[in-house]
């Protein structure tokens, strides 16, 4: 270990060993998940180009990637992952899966693989950097997936999550990214990595398209909200304040607007009861529904019979650097869009309302009058904004992205 991780400085080398040695985190229950891959081993599986993709839960934008890669019939893959529940069938979208014990298991196996690439979903940084350190001796090449930049959100750029992604971009093969141009430079400008970097969105898979819901003239209105909601306690206890779903709701108080909320499933054993706070305000309103979600490919059937996909953020009591909501695009509207439904977002998220404005797929609503959403959503031409949504994900599904893809690995 000594020797390990040299082209980290030396206080995140220590940060590394104290991080192999930590407890995994709570809710993984019993793994299921423990075949060991075949070809870990091969660069190539059947005269296919063999990636290997680590991701500590199979985030939705790996799985993707993994669909549209392994559709084109010249890709065998493979996901190493910390916590892969049962439900995720997570053989419809990779030809071998493995669940790691523990960090050290999954330095293991890294160090012992020889595929073509390594493509890594950030965060959290730990896989990142046991990649990179296994590209030491392998010369695998390693691709990193920037999910949410840390540059962005953390507003102290000395925390150990931001010094630790300097280090891992600076030392990365490849950067995937959903950020725009100008956010990039931004971090190369401060941070001075030279990897060459490519944008790829979540786009809609194709296979999982539904037609969202009409409006009935005179009915109710349904807005819904997919994706991960931190428990309001620990939201309010760590800074995560953007998460607060309360004025959203409150807002819609005496319209004709309802909202539902799916929450992400990630660990097998979720601590829903942690979720007090909004299971006690949907008994509260009847406006609304507080609900489990379930895995990506079956949320757009589950969720089309809403008429739109809401993104919020509770902007002014978020601990987040203010470009993080500048330049975020949320994997989750990719999932309304899926599902036939217009998108509305808040006018903070830049590049967000900029898609959805250029496209007119969806609504622009001020983050400080969130009262206004249900007189936005009742004037606003639905069937139109419907038909926009399939015009756009017909011309840009994650199709489109297997020509960047096969550049990126290949």
């Amino acid at each position: 270990m000594k020797k390990d991780f040299n082209w980290l400085p030396l206080p995140l080398r220590e940060n590394v060993r104290k991080s192999l040695e930590a407890r995994m985190p709570r809710g993984r229950g019993k793994l299921f998940f423990r075949n060991i891959p075949k070809h870990l081993g091969s660069s190539m599986v059947n005269g296919k180009i063999h990636i290997v993709f680590v991701s500590y839960y199979p985030a939705s934008s790996v799985m993707k990637k993994s669909a549209v890669i392994r559709e084109s019939g010249r890709y065998y893959t493979t996901i190493l992952a910390c916590c892969i529940r049962e439900d995720m069938e997570p053989y419809r979208f990779f030809d071998e899966v493995y669940e790691v014990e523990d960090y050290k298991e999954l330095f293991r196996i890294l160090r012992g693989s020889r595929p073509w690439a390594f493509s890594v979903f950030m965060y959290p940084w730990l896989p990142a950097v046991l990649a990179i350190e296994a590209r030491e001796a392998s010369g695998v090449k390693v691709v990193i997936d920037i999910n949410d930049a840390y540059f962005f959100i953390d507003r102290d750029r000395e925390s150990i999550e931001c010094l630790f992604e300097k280090e891992i971009l600076n030392n990365a093969d490849v950067i995937i990214h959903k950020m725009p141009h100008e956010a990039v430079c931004e971090m190369r400008s401060k941070w001075g990595f030279k990897a060459e970097d490519f944008q790829i969105q979540s786009l809609p898979l194709k296979q999982l398209f539904q037609k969202g819901s009409k409006l009935n003239g005179n009915g109710q209105i349904k807005l819904v909200l997919a994706g991960g909601i931190i428990p309001y306690n620990i939201a309010v206890t760590r800074g995560y304040r953007n998460n607060i779903l309360d004025p959203l709701v409150c807002s819609l108080s005496g319209s004709n607007t309802s909202l539902s909320v799916f929450v992400n499933q990630n660990a097998r054993n979720m601590y829903w009861n942690e979720h007090r706070h909004y299971f006690e305000l949907a008994e509260r309103y009847s406006w609304f529904g507080f609900e489990k979600g379930v895995p990506f490919f079956e949320l757009p059937q589950k969720i089309s019979k809403y008429h739109y996909g809401i993104f919020h953020e509770n902007y002014y009591e978020a601990s987040f650097y203010y470009k993080h909501f500048k330049y975020n695009v949320a994997t989750k509207i990719f999932s309304y869009l899926e599902a036939g439904l217009p998108i509305i977002v808040h006018d903070k998220a830049d590049y967000m309302r900029d898609i959805v404005k250029e496209h007119r797929i969806g609504l622009i609503y001020s983050i400080d009058k969130l009262e206004d959403i249900p007189y936005l959503v009742l004037k606003a031409d639905h069937e139109q904004l419907r038909a926009n949504v399939e015009r756009f994900r017909d011309e840009n599904n994650m199709a489109s992205n297997l020509t960047l893809l096969e550049k990126i690995f290949k």
